[in-house]
């Protein structure tokens, strides 16, 4: 592996597979997924700090953008550095910045990686979604069926509060689940299950064992979907397909046929499991037309942008307990910007996305791209659109496990687009002399970056019980809203 460690990939592999599955060390699932987020991102950006050919792999990708939108990014990233030493809590600020920039790093990293080698890619990629979905589906098994024995146990996902006793310690309904919320499931659900598709089609026909499996495993995730009533997923997933279809029409009718049998398996196991087996299991699909407070939430955003209109009132600051908002996000990463980062950042960040997209969009509806080029075409499009979508109403840019699923579809498209769309797709020959200069530089910072993040993250961590104590005694509420941690409120007194 030239461009990136085995290391570092088994490393990504590991939090896919068993986080989903379990909270290690940790009796927060949030917070763990956060612990080994991090702890990731600080290898990797060591690891890219420490060795020239790493970095050096790094930087070639950076500097094949072109330098028009490399310009844009280098001023949005400076507006909200400038934004953050202006908040009132610089240091959140400045925490949710440095993960937004080893994020980057992780999806240029991960861009290298597959265009030197997009089957291996590909194959590793879905083994690892593959057991995620595998090991989760153990997970949910072995709950369901301790229902049949022990009738008061928690079937997933149920949210009613049920109070049980494990070693001396409360266990409640959420680490059934294996996250604090249902819907930080259904990020996973958004991004992968287009992707899925694609896996299953991809699988030799010979190889008809493995299909099937497939083909089983992705209803199954379907089924979650349903069981959830993920309305977020589910209309995001719809607008997704009807984009494809306008855009790819008939040539795309093996990977829409996969998508939509899963779909319908993924239904009636619902109806079955959840309907008729055991009804009191989960809530009925689509039984929620309220607005869930977005309404509120994005007022709320449109208040805080009025008093910090330029600059935003700081990242991580709509979780500012003075703000008297009822979550820490409002649940829409556009306004979000708008609101924390200010109405520049948000013009540019908004023409950025638009200006990418409608290149994408155009690329794709003109392309005569056939075969299995044109399925992973299809399956990045669905993700990616469905992703951002979904974004528009829900933090799929602040979960953990969400933040890197995202740095994969990014990262495969932007890799996609340039080897398939780019009239250069191998990598522009650069100034090695003048890399050289920079490096040293750019090295520095990318360490410094990855230590402030993981010293903040360690510091944050050890004064969370203390937080939580406050909020509850404040607030008088043991309900938490996520951000950073499980419990996302800044400012307390």
């Amino acid at each position: 592996m030239k461009s990136i460690s085995w290391f570092i990939i088994g490393s990504f592999g590991l939090i896919f597979i068993l986080l989903p599955n379990s909270s290690p060390f940790i009796e927060i699932p949030y917070n763990s997924k956060r612990i080994f987020q991090v702890g990731f991102l600080f290898l990797m950006a060591f690891q890219i700090g420490l060795s020239k050919k790493y970095f050096t792999h790094f930087r070639v990708e950076w500097e094949a953008i072109p330098k028009k939108l490399k310009f844009i990014i280098y001023i949005i990233g400076t507006l909200g550095f400038i934004s953050a030493l202006q908040a009132e809590f610089s240091f959140y600020a400045f925490v949710e910045i440095c993960v937004f920039i080893l994020l980057l790093v992780l999806v240029f990293l991960l861009l290298n990686w597959y265009k030197q080698n997009p089957d291996l890619f590909l194959k590793t990629i879905g083994v690892i979604l593959s057991l995620m979905v595998v090991l989760y589906f153990i997970r949910f098994s072995v709950n369901y069926i301790y229902n049949f024995v022990y009738p008061d146990w928690p079937v997933w996902p149920s949210i009613k509060f049920t109070q049980m006793l494990v070693h001396g310690k409360p266990l409640f309904p959420e680490p059934f689940l294996g996250f604090v919320n249902q819907r930080f499931l259904n990020h996973l659900h958004t991004w992968s299950l287009p992707l899925f598709a694609l896996f299953i089609i991809k699988i030799p026909k010979q190889l008809w064992a493995y299909r099937t499996l497939l083909y089983f495993f992705t209803s199954f995730w379907w089924m979650l979907v349903f069981a959830s009533d993920a309305r977020g997923t589910m209309l995001a997933s719809l607008l997704s397909l009807i984009l494809v279809a306008a855009l790819f029409r008939e040539r795309i009718k093996q990977w829409t046929m996969a998508y939509l049998i899963t779909f319908v398996l993924g239904l009636l196991s619902y109806l079955f499991f959840f309907k008729f087996l055991l009804p009191e299991g989960s809530r009925t699909v689509l039984t929620r037309f309220d607005d869930s407070s977005r309404i509120t939430l994005w007022n709320n955003v449109l208040e805080l942008f009025k008093e910090n209109p330029l600059l935003g009132a700081g990242p991580m600051h709509f979780a500012d307990i003075s703000n008297g908002f009822a979550f820490a996000h409002p649940h829409n990463f556009y306004l979000q910007i708008l609101s924390e980062w200010g109405i520049i950042s948000f013009l540019l960040l908004a023409g950025l996305f638009i200006y990418l997209f409608s290149k994408w969009f155009i690329k794709s509806y003109e392309s005569e791209l056939e075969g299995n080029v044109l399925l992973v075409q299809t399956a990045l499009t669905a993700s990616l659109s469905a992703g951002f979508m979904h974004s528009f109403v829900s933090g799929l840019f602040h979960t953990p496990l969400s933040q890197l699923m995202a740095a994969i579809v990014i990262a495969w498209s932007i890799g996609f687009y340039q080897l398939h769309f780019k009239n250069n797709p191998v990598n522009k020959t650069l100034d090695v002399k003048k890399l050289i200069l920079k490096s040293r530089i750019s090295r520095a910072f990318l360490i410094s970056v990855a230590m402030f993040v993981l010293i903040a993250t360690y510091k944050s961590y050890k004064d969370l019980p203390e937080s939580r104590e406050k909020y509850i005694l404040q607030e008088n509420t043991a309900r938490f809203s996520p951000r950073f941690w499980d419990h996302g409120n800044i400012g307390l007194d």
